[in-house]
């Protein structure tokens, strides 16, 4: 009876745990919807104020409204909705911007003469910008790669950008290690856990970096590791890859 009794309590926690997520993820795409709408509605405002103003109405205006850092605000909550919103229309010009503010992640990529495509150097992936594309083909976009099938590689990426950053730090100039760090900050909010092993094992020059993708001020070790413990479930969705 007791086993039983056991078992049946497993099951209910898991069911009640199921389902608080469940209305958690509701809560937050309704959410971001309500935020998503509001942010179009602010771009076009800017548009049509724009447009009363100068008789150049098909330039380009600022979307980046108070109504683009409410969403920003709310986190890496709303990476997983993003995505999925994104692949239903790939050609969708907003949500990337949205994306790339959460996520802080910025590619090294070269240009294929050969094959007219943009390299992503780190991952070995190729695409042909949307520019060259016509309105019918489809857009492989770089971000929905590393959603899918990039973010797999962090590890590894992460390890051979850390070793040519503390070698390069040993033997190069400011500028050189610069530019080595800042390629390990643009890897994103995807490398925060990576960043506080190291960050533990005594590589304190790291902490700025976990300070910018984390938004925080933190100051020692014991800071960035009280603040990840607190705030690792948000991160749930981008770090399960």
């Amino acid at each position: 009876m007791h086993k039983l009794f056991t078992a049946f309590i497993c099951i209910l926690s898991s069911v009640l745990v199921f389902s608080t997520e469940f209305e958690s993820k509701k809560m937050s795409r309704e959410k971001f919807n309500e935020l998503y709408q509001l942010w179009m509605k602010s771009i076009e405002k800017e548009r049509s104020d724009f447009k009363s103003k100068t008789s150049f109405s098909s330039m380009e205006v600022n979307i980046f409204t108070r109504e683009y850092f409410d969403i920003l605000n709310r986190g890496p909550i709303n990476v997983g909705i993003i995505i999925e919103l994104y692949k239903q229309d790939t050609r969708n010009k907003y949500l990337p911007s949205l994306f790339v503010g959460i996520v802080k992640l910025h590619f090294q990529d070269s240009f294929d003469r050969i094959n007219k495509k943009i390299v992503l150097t780190d991952y070995g992936y190729s695409y042909t910008s949307i520019f060259r594309l016509k309105s019918n083909e489809p857009f492989n976009s770089p971000y929905l790669y590393w959603w899918d099938k990039g973010r797999k590689l962090t590890p590894k990426i992460f390890e051979k950008k850390y070793s040519e950053y503390i070698k390069i730090n040993k033997n190069s100039g400011a500028k050189s290690i610069k530019e080595k760090y800042i390629a390990l900050q643009n890897m994103g909010i995807i490398i925060l856990p990576n960043l506080l092993k190291k960050i533990e094992k005594g590589d304190y020059s790291l902490i700025p970096i976990f300070n910018y993708l984390s938004n925080q001020k933190l100051k020692t070790v014991n800071d960035c590791r009280k603040w990840w413990k607190i705030n690792k479930d948000q991160y749930r969705d981008i770090l399960h890859y």
